[in-house]
């Protein structure tokens, strides 16, 4: 294994002759130490000196939290038991919870969401069963085009996070790239796009479709998705009129996600017309940064988008996309179908059903669309007590698409340049060492700006 001293950005140059699980634990040497460091200066600084007086008050205040835990954790218990009516399931739990790293949240938190959906306890070993149906890339991916939106509207630009990046960030490109070769990107854009906005750091431009839209009513709300809908919807009919629609899969995601390996397997076994991922997020289960369509049925697709169209509520945010979505697939705000769907997914590798003439496929956000954070995009400790955060964890569990909403964005170069150098294990290893609150990524920002270059 190569250690690395010194300066991290200048120890970047030597992964060049790295690969696999070496480069995996360098990298992770090589980013630990510093934020581990970074960190604890941080908490330092902002810490004062405890005083006789407030080190007493501070054991009061503990043992007044364990009491607090300890009553939240019986009511818990209780609450399942008389849900549940099986002692046994509640064993279960406190078992597997007790055994599990609580990164994610309190002993008594994991076992209320472990009571909600049993099935939990079982999803990585679920996860890691199926991943050896989820081949890596090999060969030629030419019949799969990557659409990502953009557009910048008199009110916003959509697609990407003007809070985080100063323009498009192109890492997405070069990533699936490595990760698919011989695959088409377009980006899906508007009557005024500019070719130059698309052009890549070694000179390659990227292939631009453009769509007319209103453009003074486009800005980061309601609209956004609902022109990304539609220039999707044209898209396809685009290449229908070509004569190109039994030619190639679809997926349309979003610019702030890194596809760390290939994602060929989604459009082999049972037949759909969309597929989605699905998060155990019961107000906003369905995340539109990933979708899927077959080739052979963009007919079924279009029907499908026509149809969240008809149920899209324009007074929401910048979010009514995916509020549409969930409303029209009928598991928006109903737990028990949303937790049922997710486990199918994990288990079965897909949960399908009607959504008026269409078949709906949904896959789990563990492998197609992971983020760990407290948003509406796969994970949250608050929810159903699973996450993916150590590199053992991700190694098992393959996630193939990762997600950097919110507040992650400025971690997505880091892992990016790592992908780049070292593959997809060198990506887990850099992600297993980052933290996950938008407190800890605003203490870390200056670092992550400085070694993301």
């Amino acid at each position: 294994m190569v250690v690395f001293l010194g300066d991290p950005t200048a120890n970047l140059h030597s992964l060049h002759a790295e690969t696999g699980k070496d480069v995996a634990a360098a990298v992770t040497h090589m980013l630990a130490v510093p934020l581990a460091n970074t960190i604890q200066k941080q908490q330092t600084a902002a810490s004062p000196k405890p005083s006789k007086a407030s080190a007493s008050n501070s054991e009061r205040t503990k043992a007044t939290v364990l009491s607090s835990l300890l009553v939240a954790l019986l009511a818990c218990c209780a609450a399942g038991l008389l849900r549940l009516h099986r002692p046994q399931t509640l064993d279960l739990c406190k078992d597997w919870c007790s055994a599990r790293n609580l990164m994610g949240g309190p002993y008594p938190q994991c076992v209320e969401g472990c009571l909600k959906e049993p099935s939990v306890v079982h999803y990585m070993g679920w996860l890691e069963a199926s991943r050896d149906d989820a081949p890596r890339a090999s060969g030629n991916s030419s019949d799969i085009i990557f659409g990502i939106w953009f557009s910048q509207g008199d009110r916003g630009a959509e697609g990407h996070d003007g809070h985080q990046f100063a323009g498009p960030n192109l890492a997405f490109a070069s990533a699936l790239q490595k990760s698919h070769p011989g695959c088409r990107i377009v980006i899906l854009s508007d009557q005024d796009a500019r070719d130059e906005t698309w052009r890549m750091a070694d000179g390659q431009q990227l292939e631009v479709f453009r769509m007319t839209i209103d453009k003074s009513k486009l800005g980061r709300n309601a609209y956004a998705n609902y022109y990304q809908y539609l220039a999707q919807i044209a898209f396809m009919r685009n290449l229908t009129r070509q004569g190109l629609d039994a030619s190639f899969n679809i997926v349309f995601m979003d610019m702030d996600i890194l596809v760390v390996d290939s994602i060929a397997e989604v459009f082999s076994g049972a037949d759909y017309d969309y597929a989605l991922s699905i998060s155990d997020a019961t107000t906003m289960p369905i995340n539109l940064g990933v979708q899927f369509i077959r080739k052979g049925r963009y007919e079924g697709a279009i029907e499908f988008l026509c149809g969240v169209i008809n149920v899209y509520p324009f007074h929401e945010t910048f979010v009514a996309g995916q509020i549409a979505l969930g409303d029209y697939v009928e598991l928006r705000n109903n737990e028990r179908a949303v937790y049922a769907t997710q486990t199918a997914a994990v288990r079965e590798a897909r949960a399908c059903k009607q959504a008026g003439n269409s078949t709906v496929c949904f896959l789990t956000c563990l492998r197609y669309n992971y983020c760990h954070t407290d948003e509406s995009c796969c994970t949250d400790a608050a929810r159903l007590p699973i996450s993916l955060q150590s590199f053992d964890e991700l190694q098992r569990a393959r996630p193939k698409m990762l997600h950097f909403v919110g507040h992650r964005k400025p971690a997505l170069n880091l892992v990016h340049r790592a992908f780049m150098k070292g593959g997809r294990e060198a990506a887990y290893a850099m992600w297993s060492v980052l933290p996950h609150t938008e407190a800890a990524y605003q203490l870390l920002k200056p670092f992550l700006e400085q070694h993301a270059m």
